[in-house]
């Protein structure tokens, strides 16, 4: 056969296409990678560590939980926290209002409730700990 090859090629060329096409679209909409390298978390592209702090989220829940900040109109997931598995999460303060209070949510996948740390005014650079307690009560905050 002349002018490129088995008629096989030229599907396993549109299907390596398509592939790398829905992996690039994929991509784009992947907004958050975790702090440690794991599959979630913190924006990829988040600006320094001056003008963000970090959360470190221990799920003691019986189900794995979604993580939000919230505060100042913004909702912002962090990502799904697993049962036992601490997770650790960088949040830009930049994307918040100035001043602006901001809450740390945990809600079970699935599930009803949620866990809340209350209001926060974290500083940059700062680590909180969020640690959410079974039955969703209990869940403290640890500077």
């Amino acid at each position: 056969m002349t002018g490129g090859g088995a008629p096989g090629d030229a599907r396993r060329r549109r299907a390596s296409l398509l592939l790398l096409a829905t992996g690039a679209l994929l991509a784009g909409c992947a907004r958050r990678v975790p702090v440690d390298g794991a599959s979630e978390g913190t924006d990829a592209t988040a600006a320094s560590r001056g003008d963000s702090f970090t959360v470190v989220v221990t799920n003691g829940a019986p189900d794995m939980v979604d993580v939000f900040a919230i505060g100042g109109g913004i909702t912002d997931r962090l990502g799904t926290v697993n049962v036992g598995t601490p997770q650790t999460f960088r949040v830009s303060l930049g994307q918040f209002p100035p001043g602006a209070t901001i809450q740390l949510v945990a809600t079970p996948l699935g599930g009803r409730g949620r866990a809340s740390s209350g209001q926060l005014t974290p500083r940059p650079g700062e680590t909180l700990e969020f640690k959410i307690g079974s039955g969703l009560t209990g869940s403290v905050i640890v500077r």
